[in-house]
């Protein structure tokens, strides 16, 4: 793993419990459950892998533009480019 992706998997944990919006506007948080991303109000995890994966494509403009290794792509993408993950 790249100790750039070792800067934002770190900076993802810091920011856990924040708000964050998607291009769709939908506002969410989310818990960090070891490896996982766990969003808030929902059972829906995500996996460091998967994390790791988009932050290799990016950047893309729209989330449906990240492969097909990457689940939860509209939640990925909110992350990966906000200013608090980015520095």
């Amino acid at each position: 793993m790249s100790s750039g992706f070792d800067d934002i998997w770190s900076r993802i944990k810091q920011h856990r419990r924040e708000v964050f919006t998607t291009v769709r506007g939908l506002k969410f948080a989310y818990t960090i459950l070891g490896n996982w991303v766990v969003v808030s109000n929902t059972d829906f995890r995500i996996t460091k892998t998967s994390f790791e994966n988009a932050y290799r494509e990016m950047p893309v403009d729209d989330p449906s533009e990240l492969g097909e290794d990457v689940q939860g792509k509209y939640f990925i993408h909110a992350i990966l480019t906000d200013p608090r993950i980015t520095g």
